[in-house]
């Protein structure tokens, strides 16, 4: 997603408690980024404008979210809408770094409980899968910051990126808990609606879901 820069976008990022620069920084020290850093840790990779993080962090105050997305112009609204809420300022940061490159950023000492991924690029283009978020060696270094049941939950409006995904999940050995090919319309509890998701819905595109977790 890239937006044109606008003016406050910097600045107010620069001003904000919740966003993180340097993430190279925090590598091995996630826990440490929120006021209480024994409470339960999600990431979410590709937090967009920060519908889904800020809804998620508004609902569960007792848990910790880092949103991470690779433009910061796009981390600016989200930090806006995550600042509406004023118990965020302790429970949620928000980072800009390239989600392919994970190991460099994460490392197993920032133990996670979930993962979201939330409408990725489906990179249709066969000689461009590897660069998909739900890739066998993306999922491979996941695996190395969730914790043992810990889950990945990931929706996307793309069939065909949907359906290689369960096979990258299987081929990955994660566990398949929850699955659906229309999750709005058979009243699933999904989470909190992104951007896209509304888009996606409102033109009568089934959204696919499916929640995994490591064994």
């Amino acid at each position: 997603m890239h937006l044109r820069p606008k003016p406050w976008m910097k600045p107010e990022l620069d001003k904000s408690p919740v966003y993180l620069r340097d993430p190279f920084r925090f590598r091995g020290r996630w826990h440490d980024q929120f006021e209480d850093p024994a409470r339960p840790f999600y990431i979410e990779l590709g937090c967009g404008k920060g519908d889904f993080i800020s809804a998620s962090a508004e609902a569960h105050p007792d848990a910790n979210f880092l949103g991470v997305d690779m433009i910061d112009t796009v981390l600016a609204h989200a930090n806006r809408k995550v600042l509406r809420d004023n118990r965020a300022k302790t429970h949620v940061r928000l980072t800009a770094y390239d989600i392919t490159r994970f190991t460099d950023v994460f490392s197993p000492e920032d133990i996670a409980d979930g993962l979201f991924i939330n409408f990725a690029n489906p990179w249709p283009k066969r000689q461009h899968h590897k660069r998909r978020l739900t890739h066998p060696r993306q999922l491979e270094n996941y695996k190395s910051v969730l914790k043992p049941g810990g889950f990945i939950r990931f929706k996307t409006d793309d069939d065909a990126f949907f359906e290689d995904s369960l096979d990258y999940f299987d081929s990955c050995g994660f566990e398949t808990v929850r699955l659906s090919r229309d999750a709005r319309n058979e009243g699933l509890d999904i989470g909190p609606e992104t951007e896209h998701e509304r888009m996606f819905f409102a033109r009568g595109i089934p959204i696919k879901y499916v929640e995994v977790t490591k064994k």
